[in-house]
């Protein structure tokens, strides 16, 4: 009897150990389950994160080179009136066009060609300097009226530049929100009216060719 009772206390034992390990070996399986799907969900959100990043990073750097390429829009179209409106301000005279034209001429003698062709017929090409001289001083309204419409114009590319760099100011000032970028402010301004045309446009005809 004593044997027997000792046996079966040896047996559960056995059997006690057994079942302890087995469980211990599930528990360790489930944690390195736990684990591995935790590193995976980690490694996901992290590439997802990097993605979004990226094209954040992309979408800034576009909406930047589109604001500067429209802030050198405005500067360029500013210098284009400017320019037009000085020259109709300034009347320029047939000895002004024919001297920058030989300015021009000697510009390209000093450049690294070895040669340089005229125009056949020279003085044809300054008396088409003259018509274009003409063609300036045709009947826009006079001195006074050019320099009321240039006027005029500097002062509405100014007002309107004013005002585009305070809108820039407060686009500035306020939150970045995600890819946003402001809107110019002014559109490209047109070339001024010329009231001596119809339709207010007013188009160079090309100089006269030479002779041939």
């Amino acid at each position: 009897m004593h044997e027997q009772m000792k046996a079966e206390r040896t047996r559960r034992a056995v059997v006690t150990e057994a079942e302890g390990r087995r469980q211990a070996a599930i528990t360790t399986a489930e944690g390195e389950k736990e684990a591995r799907i935790l590193t995976a969900e980690g490694q996901r959100q992290s590439q997802i994160l990097q993605a979004q990043g990226d094209a954040e990073a992309t979408r800034q750097l576009a909406d930047a080179e589109r604001f500067r390429q429209l802030t050198v829009a405005e500067g360029e179209a500013l210098a284009i009136t400017t320019v037009y409106d000085a020259i109709h301000a300034g009347d320029p005279s047939p000895d002004l066009l024919a001297i920058k034209y030989l300015e021009a001429l000697g510009r390209i003698a000093n450049g690294q060609a070895t040669k340089i062709f005229l125009p056949a017929d020279f003085a044809a090409g300054l008396g088409g300097l003259g018509a274009v001289a003409e063609l300036f001083r045709s009947d826009d309204g006079g001195d006074e009226a050019r320099a009321a419409r240039s006027t005029r114009a500097r002062a509405d590319l100014t007002e309107q530049l004013a005002t585009s760099d305070r809108l820039r100011a407060e686009q500035a000032n306020r939150p970045a929100g995600p890819g946003t970028i402001p809107a110019p402010a002014v559109p490209i301004p047109d070339m001024p009216a010329d009231p001596g045309t119809a339709g207010g446009s007013s188009q160079m005809p090309p100089p006269p060719l030479p002779p041939a």
